[in-house]
């Protein structure tokens, strides 16, 4: 994974996940390894919204009453 996708700048790998799969033979074992992750980029505050402006204009001209919650 290192190797195939090192990392850039300051991401990170995250979620990472290794599957084992076994496989016996009559003389032998053969051991297959994957690894997968995720590859993330530090969020900068102040630089990145943490939403799209769409979603946000949506959120704003939308009443949520309290009713609308309820069970």
């Amino acid at each position: 994974m290192i190797l195939s996708r090192p990392l850039q700048g300051e991401e990170q790998y995250n979620n990472v996940e290794v599957n084992i799969k076994r496989t016996y033979y009559v003389f032998g074992l053969k051991t297959k390894v994957v690894v997968n992750a995720d590859i993330i980029e530090p969020k900068d505050s102040s630089a990145q919204a943490s939403y799209s402006e769409e979603y946000l204009e949506q959120i704003q001209t939308k009443n949520l009453d309290a009713t609308m919650f309820s069970v």
